[in-house]
């Protein structure tokens, strides 16, 4: 039997597009689903399935248990099927890992890997089924047991939104979001460890027929690791030219965006520039990369004539700046 519901919106059946890979290293699948983790009260255990009171689980489920899900679109597997589904308190499932109960809970968050047993009750919208545990990773370990992806692009940024924001954020996890006016929608999972080292560990889109979870370990190429903090960055793009880029968060925790490179004069010029245009200035002018004296003039030109000097209330980014700069010229 296969396990596949409709659209609420507009009542097409889901089918799943392929088959996610499974990571050996981890075990689990490079995507997940994100069904919620129930269970039903004792006190009305002879209602029937529809008419049961029900409450979201708060423990991280244990490997040979058997749980219930409660099932929607896009969930589509057949009976016997192993798949991955993530595991939150119900506080974070409900409201998101700003509405924790606890830091305790935040660290209870875990990929699971289920084999589909057998379906309690189903209509053309949801379902109830039971799934044995077969695997559990807390997501703060992913980044130990998932293969190292190293990236050219700078794993700390996120969508090319500047309506992102910050739902969570600690030693060690960041947590951010976009949204569309609710209808779709992205999250990204930044986990720093001991060694100040940021690893991408998961991302999700979600649209109308799509609530897609990817498990990764992302990490910035050596030497594009940035210099500072999560609240402030710098990618130098060329030591020669003293050419870069980065943010930083201001005291009223507003992430300004900034653009560096040295004039032909010997002088410094760091002028603010905007989030969506560090895409683009990412891709066009990689860390690391060898460039000559005409590309530092296009850039020059492209995202330093004519911008906002860092002057004023903006000159402590010139002075992140030049302290990074002086650095690595001692």
């Amino acid at each position: 039997m296969n396990l596949n519901l409709l659209c609420r919106c507009c009542k097409s059946r889901i089918i799943k597009k392929k088959n996610p890979e499974f990571i050996e290293s981890a075990g689990l699948h490079e995507t997940a689903y994100k069904m919620e983790w129930i269970k039903f009260k004792e006190d009305n255990s002879e209602l029937p399935v529809t008419e049961r009171e029900w409450e979201n689980i708060n423990d991280i489920p244990e490997v040979g248990e058997t749980y219930i899900l409660k099932i929607c679109e896009p969930f589509d597997e057949e009976i016997g099927a192993v798949f991955t589904n993530l595991f939150e308190p119900w506080q974070m499932a409900v409201n998101g890992w700003d509405c924790a109960e606890s830091q305790e809970d935040i660290y209870k968050a875990a990929a699971v890997l289920c084999r589909f047993v057998d379906v309690i009750w189903s209509d053309d919208f949801s379902a109830y089924i039971h799934v044995e545990v077969l695997n559990v990773v807390l997501l703060s370990d992913l980044h130990k047991v998932l293969p190292v992806h190293l990236c050219d692009r700078p794993v700390e940024l996120f969508d090319d939104s500047e309506d992102v924001w910050t739902e969570y954020e600690d030693e060690h996890w960041l947590n951010r979001n976009w949204t569309g006016q609710g209808d779709v929608g992205s999250e990204q999972l930044l986990y720093t460890d001991e060694n100040g080292v940021n690893h991408e560990v998961m991302t999700s889109w979600y649209d109308f027929h799509d609530d897609t979870y990817t498990l990764s370990n992302n990490v910035s190429k050596p030497g594009a690791f940035p210099f500072g903090d999560r609240k402030r960055y710098i990618y130098l793009v060329s030591c020669q030219f003293r050419m870069g880029w980065g943010y930083m968060d201001s005291l009223h925790k507003q992430r300004q965006y900034f653009a560096f490179c040295g004039q032909t004069d010997g002088s410094l010029s760091v002028v603010l520039i905007r989030h969506r245009e560090t895409f683009r200035l990412g891709k066009d002018y990689p860390v690391g990369g060898a460039y000559n004296y005409k590309q530092a003039e296009e850039f020059r030109t492209k995202y330093i004539d004519g911008r906002e000097s860092c002057e004023g209330e903006n000159a402590v980014i010139r002075e992140f700046v030049e302290e990074y700069l002086s650095g690595i010229n001692e």
